[in-house]
């Protein structure tokens, strides 16, 4: 099964069928580069797959092209637990990131309960599509970016 098809699954949502009507729009502009993007925003009372409680997608009309920004605002607890199980699920399906990294280690830990983390990242679009990113940091939180 190819990559978009498993992070559906373990999502339990349709990157093609995104955003829908329960989105709200939030935003149209030029980006840096001059082309039109529409955001959109979803946030969840129940927690997504029992972590992500708001889900942002930013269109690009030039190419169709869409980033979906999954992220959590609060990963203490149990809901640590299900990220760490995320991340490896991620690294279940990518396998070892560009720089290396591989499964959710207590470095981690560490660098989550410091205040950033620098995750993982499969962003050659030669070898991983769609690309995908994981990060952490104090005030932006978690976040899960894949790009389509």
């Amino acid at each position: 099964m190819e990559y978009k098809n498993r992070i559906e699954v373990l999502l339990n949502l349709a990157f093609d069928d995104l955003p829908d009507s329960s989105f709200t729009p939030m935003s149209a502009l030029d980006n840096s580069a001059g082309d039109e993007v529409i955001s959109f925003q979803k946030l969840y009372d129940q927690p997504l797959i029992s972590i992500f409680n708001k889900l942002d997608i930013n269109t690009f009309l030039i190419n169709d092209s869409k980033n979906f920004i999954f992220s959590a605002n609060d990963i203490k607890g149990k809901k640590l637990d299900k990220l760490v199980q995320f991340v490896n699920s991620i690294v279940e399906i990518y396998g070892k990131d560009e720089i290396g990294l591989e499964f959710f280690t207590q470095d981690d830990l560490s660098e989550i309960g410091n205040g950033y983390w620098s995750g993982r990242l499969w962003l050659d679009r030669t070898k991983f599509f769609p690309p995908v990113l994981l990060s952490y940091d104090s005030e932006d939180q978690f976040t899960f970016t894949v790009f389509l």
